[in-house]
């Protein structure tokens, strides 16, 4: 799993508190509440440099609960702690432990979808490079003015 879509459920899971389960593909046959559902992001990309491009993420995360309160409940605590955070999202390495750097969310906003499920709407922009192929850069250039001045000059 890519390293911001796990930082994100790290800090959303640590946010929701405890007793929530995680569904990170499908649901179960024993499906529990309250718990959170991570589908897999939408994601867009944007043209932005000659060396860079943007990938614009747009993430619709499922908050279940047994009562419509307590979904808007749990999902408006996780929304109104990544806004106290700055909307700044803290690293994971690979082994989950904090990295010490973080990457900014646009801000999320929360709606109440149905009896139970609220919908968290997370959205982030990621800068990536694009592969380079290892070419030589051009060491001196010469211009010949005597050439282009009689190219230029009429007779």
């Amino acid at each position: 799993m890519e390293q911001e879509l796990s930082s994100i459920i790290t800090y959303i899971m640590k946010l929701a508190g405890n007793g929530v389960k995680k569904y990170l593909r499908n649901f179960t046959a024993d499906f529990k509440k309250p718990s959170i559902y991570f589908p897999a992001p939408e994601m867009r990309i944007k043209l932005s440099s000659f060396g860079n491009f943007e990938v614009q993420y747009m993430w619709l995360v499922k908050v279940f609960d047994t009562t419509p309160e307590g979904a808007y409940s749990r999902a408006s605590q996780i929304v109104l702690g990544i806004a106290k955070n700055d909307f700044f999202i803290p690293l994971t390495n690979t082994d989950g432990q904090p990295s010490g750097r973080y990457f900014p969310l646009l801000p999320p906003s929360a709606k109440l979808i149905d009896n139970g499920v609220c919908t968290l709407e997370i959205n982030w922009n990621s800068i990536r490079t694009y592969n380079q192929k290892e070419v030589e850069k051009m060491q001196r250039y010469h211009i010949n003015w005597q050439k282009i001045s009689q190219l230029t000059t009429k007779d």
